[in-house]
C-alpha cells in the first residue's frame, strides 16, 4: 500500500524544476517588513498586477515610505496602527486589526529578553537559534489574531527555514493522499509530511524554496500527460 509520503513525493515530483528556484527571499535583514507582509498575508492576496491592490506591493510602499522600520521594531511601534492602516489597509483578523496586531507582536518581541529589535537581534549571539526562535514565535502568537501558521511564515521571511502550512499547503498535500486512497490529515501531519518530502528528495535550495514551489501550485495538483 502507498504511504502518506510516497503519495505526496508522487506528486511533488510533477511540478516543473523551475518552480524550486521561485522564492524571493523573504526580508532576511529587515524584521519590521517581514512583521507587516506575515500578518497582512492573514487571508489576504498577497500579489496584484496592480500594487495597491496585494500585500507586497503595498508592504513595499510602506517601507518606502517609512525606510526606518524596515529593520526596527521600536520605529514600527512608534509608527503607529493608524499609519500602517494607511497604506496596508483596515484589514481583520479574528476582529482585530491588523495594523494593531502589528504594533502589539512587535511589542511583544522588544519585550522579550534578550530583545529583539532587529533581524540580527533574533540570531547573533545566540547559543541555542531553536529556543531563541520559539520564543520569537511564541511572542507573535500571544497576539490575539495571529497564530501558529504566520508565526513559522514571519520566521521563515527572516530567513530561517521552515513550512508554511496555511490553505494551499495543506490543500495540495491532502489531494495528493487522496490521489492515493488515503485519508486527509491535519495541519501538522501535512507540515511533517512536507518536512520529511524535503529530506527525502531535497529539490530546491532550502525547505523554504521546497515549500515556496508546492504553495505556488495553489494547492491544485499538477496535471498528467
Amino acid at each position: 500500500m502507498t504511504t502518506q509520503l510516497e503519495a505526496l513525493i508522487t506528486q511533488i515530483s510533477k511540478i516543473p524544476d523551475s518552480e524550486f528556484a521561485e522564492y524571493r527571499g523573504g526580508w532576511p535583514d529587515q524584521i519590521g517588513t517581514a512583521l507587516v507582509d506575515a500578518v497582512f498575508s492573514i487571508r489576504a492576496k498577497y500579489d496584484a498586477k496592480n500594487e495597491a491592490l496585494g500585500v507586497l506591493g503595498r508592504t513595499r510602499t510602506l517601507i518606502k515610505a517609512h525606510p526606518e522600520v524596515a529593520d526596527d521594531l521600536q520605529a514600527l511601534v512608534d509608527l503607529g496602527a493608524g499609519e500602517i492602516e494607511s497604506f496596508m489597509t483596515s484589514a481583520v483578523s479574528s476582529g482585530r486589526r491588523k495594523s494593531a496586531c502589528v504594533v502589539e507582536a512587535a511589542q511583544n518581541l522588544l519585550d522579550l529578553t534578550p530583545q529583539v529589535r532587529t533581524a540580527s537581534d533574533i540570531t547573533e549571539g545566540v547559543e541555542d537559534l531553536d529556543a531563541r526562535v520559539r520564543d520569537v514565535r511564541r511572542a507573535y502568537r500571544r497576539v490575539h489574531g495571529l497564530g501558529g501558521v504566520t508565526a513559522e511564515y514571519f520566521t521563515m521571511l527572516l530567513g530561517i527555514p521552515g513550512v508554511k502550512p496555511d490553505r494551499m499547503i495543506l490543500e495540495f498535500v491532502n489531494r495528493s493522499l487522496r490521489t492515493a486512497g488515503l485519508k486527509r490529515v491535519d495541519t501538522a501531519r501535512a507540515r511533517a509530511l512536507v518536512e520529511e518530502a524535503f529530506e527525502a528528495i531535497g529539490r530546491g535550495d532550502s525547505l523554504t524554496h521546497f515549500d515556496h514551489a508546492i504553495w505556488r501550485t495553489k494547492g491544485e495538483l499538477v496535471p498528467t500527460d
